[in-house]
């Protein structure tokens, strides 16, 4: 039971490395390296929507901050081992949208989203897709500074070579 416990907290840390170290790689540029690092990570999204993901990770935010707490509870009540199985799983799914957000929020990213499409994006594509339309959901764009219209059309340009390149060109012709 305790090392049942013990493992949980070893994979929740070595997720939080794993990810703290992405970010430092996508601030240094080196995209294949930060991608390395998250891909096995992102897998979890199960390319489920955006809404429900931010959902999620929400919820697990408001409820219980750590993990160290889901540990906490489980071992107190003495409580079965799927729940604690059921909250990793839901663990893992708040790491994976946090690792997406990162990567494609990542400002060094942002001016390269060309990049987009050279990477897998195993089990998440979908996701992927959703986030690329969030950054060119942009409300009413009068009035727009020149800069922010140029990561606006960078954004549609990678949602569009991102949906070719997946052959998905119903979501291609969409983004223009």
């Amino acid at each position: 039971r305790q090392s049942r416990a013990l493992a949980f907290l070893i994979s929740a840390a070595h997720d939080r490395v794993r990810m703290d170290l992405s970010q430092g790689l996508l601030n240094l540029g080196q995209f294949e390296a930060a991608y390395a690092l998250i891909a096995d990570s992102v897998k979890a999204c199960n390319d489920e929507s955006i809404e429900k993901l931010e959902q999620l990770d929400d919820e697990l935010r408001r409820s219980r901050p750590e993990e160290t707490e889901d540990v906490i509870t489980w071992l107190d009540n003495e409580g079965e081992l799927e729940a604690l199985l059921s909250m990793r799983e839901k663990r893992k799914q708040q790491a994976a949208y946090r690792c997406l957000r990162m990567f494609i929020d990542a400002p060094s990213f942002r001016k390269r989203l060309d990049k987009l499409c050279a990477f897998p994006w195993v089990n998440c594509a979908n996701t992927v897709d959703s986030f690329l339309r969030q950054l060119c959901d942009v409300g009413g764009r009068q009035g727009v500074p020149d800069k922010e219209q140029l990561e606006i059309d960078a954004a549609y340009q990678a949602r569009y070579a991102f949906n070719i390149a997946r052959s998905d060109y119903r979501a291609a012709a969409e983004t223009m």
